[in-house]
């Protein structure tokens, strides 16, 4: 269940989850890491948004993380983004709705070095950290579903999927899930990389390019799996996810977006966030419905989620959402309620 998802991360995790949880800026005395190899670390710096490893001491105990600069121009191949829209500062807005709702998004601050340069810095989540494609290439494609389904990991990678319809993330893969690698199939998953959610674009253009469970898993097989790839969701999960996000608030996501420094992130950027983040919240029980719900199949990736094998799931996913915010048919009959306030460009003090 969900309480257990964040229960499973390491303390120093999660201590650092909540102080970045609640504030936007981290002070802490951050340094590039000079030789990352010497350290056992791989090499990111081909990466589009052009990270680095970063190290800083916190109460006696050594974190690591991923820089990314704020600077397009940093960027390879800026250019080539999907809208011109893209930032790492959504890294930091990411995990801030996702630690409110709960969900293992990896803890980000917003950095600024002594030459003044802003980046955005995420922890790095386990002692000992693999990606799910590391994973992968140890396992092979039919292990690794046993690993993250049967394991531990099924709720939350059910969550994220929910998660990820809110915020848009269209940069879905298994690089992008952490694993422990000292305890992959017992400890949680945590998710990152979200610079290029929240685009209304790649909402419009529908899934992200790699299909799966949490859209993760890759869809491609050899030979007679076929479509193995899910497919199966916690359908608790998907209640309590569903009713935390449409229980957010206007106002909260508000002060979210707006705590961010305007030198970090402008308030013209801000302005079309919130927008985006309106809409998201206005149309999430269909988005809900049409990427989970109803036959569990969408004509427009006929071969992604397949789950209509599954009993424990209602056909209509919209029930599982709050009545007061997603009307059913009875509902229908009765008085309107008053439509939820719109984001405001600042939130009242």
């Amino acid at each position: 269940s969900m309480p257990e998802i964040i229960s499973k991360l390491p303390a120093l995790t999660k201590k650092i989850a909540a102080l970045w949880g609640g504030a936007a800026v981290t002070k802490m005395a951050w340094e590039a890491v000079d030789y990352p190899r010497r350290e056992g670390l791989p090499d990111i710096s081909d990466s589009q948004t052009r990270p680095f490893w970063v190290t800083a001491q916190f109460e006696g105990e050594q974190l690591l993380g991923v820089a990314k600069p704020l600077d397009p121009k940093r960027h390879k191949g800026h250019r080539e983004n999907l809208t011109g829209h893209e930032s790492p500062v959504f890294d930091k807005i990411a995990f801030d709705i996702a630690h409110e709702l709960g969900l293992p998004v990896a803890p980000a601050a917003l950095w600024e070095n002594k030459s003044g340069e802003k980046f955005v810095i995420s922890l790095v989540p386990f002692e000992n950290t693999m990606t799910g494609s590391a994973l992968n290439s140890d396992l092979g494609n039919f292990l690794l579903f046993e690993n993250l389904l049967k394991g531990n990991h099924l709720a939350a990678l059910t969550a994220i999927s929910i998660f990820n319809l809110l915020v848009g993330q269209n940069d879905d893969h298994l690089g992008n899930i952490l694993l422990d690698k000292d305890a992959p199939g017992r400890s949680t998953v945590v998710f990152i990389d979200y610079h290029s959610a929240f685009q209304e674009e790649g909402l419009k253009h529908g899934k992200p390019r790699v299909p799966g469970i949490a859209d993760f898993l890759s869809n491609t097989f050899d030979g007679s799996w076929g479509d193995l790839t899910l497919r199966a969701m916690d359908a608790s999960v998907v209640g309590e996810v569903a009713g935390k996000i449409a229980a957010l608030t206007a106002d909260r996501l508000a002060e979210i977006v707006e705590r961010v420094p305007d030198s970090f992130f402008g308030q013209q950027p801000k302005d079309r966030l919130l927008h985006f983040l309106q809409n998201a919240s206005e149309q999430f029980g269909e988005r809900l419905e049409e990427r989970f719900g109803s036959k569990y199949q969408d004509e427009r990736w006929p071969d992604t989620v397949k789950l209509s094998e599954r009993n424990d799931l209602p056909p209509d996913l919209k029930s599982l959402l709050p009545k007061s915010r997603h009307l059913d048919d009875v509902e229908e009959t009765l008085p309107k309620r008053s439509a939820p306030s719109t984001p405001r460009c600042r939130p009242s003090p």
